[in-house]
C-alpha cells in the first residue's frame, strides 16, 4: 500500500469513526422518536425494509440477544406496531411482521429523519452533495459484502 493511500486511509478511518459516534450519540441523546426508542425504531426499520423476520434474525440484526430482541419487540407488539406470528412450517419459530400503524409510524419518523438531513445536506455545496451519498453508498456496499456489519 502506497503511503499515500496508508495516511488517506486512516484520515477517513478517523473522520468515519468520529461521525459515527457522533451520530450514534445523537440518536442515544434523543430520548424517543414519536414514543419509540432507537432499538425500537430500528426494529420499525428492519421490518418495513425486509419483510417479516424470525426473532433470532431479528436479534441479529440488532447485534442483541434473543431475549434482548424480545424486550425490545414486546412493547411494540403492546402498541401495535409489530405482530408475532407463529411460523406455519415449524411452530417453535415466531415471525415478526411490522403493522400498517407500524409502518405509518416509521414513515414519520423517517420524515422527520430527513429534515434533519436536509439541514444538514443544505450546509454542503450543492456541487459536492450527490458525491458524499454516493461515497457512502459505496462504502456500505463494501463492508456488507465483506459482512462487516453482519
Amino acid at each position: 500500500m502506497s503511503n499515500k493511500l496508508a495516511s488517506q486511509s486512516r484520515r477517513f478511518y478517523d473522520v468515519f469513526a468520529k461521525l459515527a459516534r457522533s451520530y450514534q450519540h445523537r440518536d442515544s441523546n434523543r430520548a424517543q422518536y414519536f414514543g419509540l426508542s432507537v432499538s425500537q425504531t430500528h426494529v420499525l426499520e428492519y421490518l418495513d425494509t425486509s419483510g417479516p423476520l424470525k426473532m433470532s434474525e431479528l436479534a441479529q440484526k440488532l447485534v442483541k440477544t434473543l431475549s434482548g430482541a424480545t424486550r425490545i419487540v414486546d412493547p411494540l407488539v403492546t402498541k401495535r406496531l409489530v405482530r408475532r406470528r407463529t411460523d406455519t412450517a415449524d411452530r417453535r419459530i415466531c415471525r415478526v411482521e411490522i403493522t400498517h400503524k407500524g409502518q405509518g409510524l416509521i414513515e414519520k419518523t423517517r420524515g422527520t429523519l430527513a429534515d434533519e438531513y436536509r439541514s444538514v445536506l443544505s450546509e454542503i455545496p450543492a456541487s459536492h452533495r450527490e458525491s458524499a451519498i454516493l461515497v457512502v453508498e459505496l462504502m456500505l456496499e463494501r463492508f456488507e459484502e465483506r459482512e462487516v456489519f453482519d
